[in-house]
C-alpha cells in the first residue's frame, strides 16, 4: 500500500449516472469504474465483467505526436512499463478509421517488436 489518496471520476449528474450504470449492468453484466490516482499517465480504469468472471484494469495512453511509425510508438509505451511482471499484461493497439483494434501481449512485444505492425499498412495510435 501506498497510502495514496484517490478519487473516482464521476459524471457531473447523479441521476444520469445512475442510469447508464443500471443499463450497462443489465444489457452488457458489466460494472465499471474510473479512478483518478496522482501523478498517473491517465486515470485508471476498471470493468468487472460478470458474465466472464473478469476484472479489466488498464489506462488509455497517447503516444508522443513525434514518433511516426508503430514500432516507435510500441517500443515508447514499452519503456513506461518499468514491471517485470507481465505475464497478464496486454498493449491494446487503436487503427484509424474502422480498423479494429489489436491486443498483445507485453511479453511478446518486449521479444519481436515486428508482431505489432503485422498486416498493418498505416501507423497505430497508441
Amino acid at each position: 500500500m501506498t497510502g495514496m489518496i484517490v478519487s473516482e471520476k464521476l459524471p457531473r449528474k447523479p441521476a444520469e449516472r445512475q442510469k447508464d450504470e443500471l443499463s450497462d449492468l443489465r444489457e452488457k453484466h458489466c460494472l465499471n469504474s474510473t479512478i483518478v490516482v496522482p501523478d498517473a499517465a491517465a486515470p485508471i480504469e476498471i470493468t468487472a465483467d460478470l458474465m466472464r468472471r473478469s476484472i479489466d484494469v488498464g489506462m488509455t495512453l497517447r503516444s508522443p505526436d513525434d514518433k511516426k511509425s508503430t514500432k516507435a510508438r510500441v517500443n515508447w509505451l514499452l519503456r513506461q512499463v518499468k514491471t517485470t511482471q507481465v505475464e497478464e499484461l496486454f498493449v491494446r493497439l487503436l487503427w484509424p478509421g474502422a480498423s479494429e483494434s489489436t491486443q498483445y501481449p507485453v511479453s511478446e512485444l518486449r521479444k519481436n517488436l515486428d508482431i505489432a505492425s503485422h498486416g498493418k499498412n498505416w501507423t497505430c495510435r497508441v
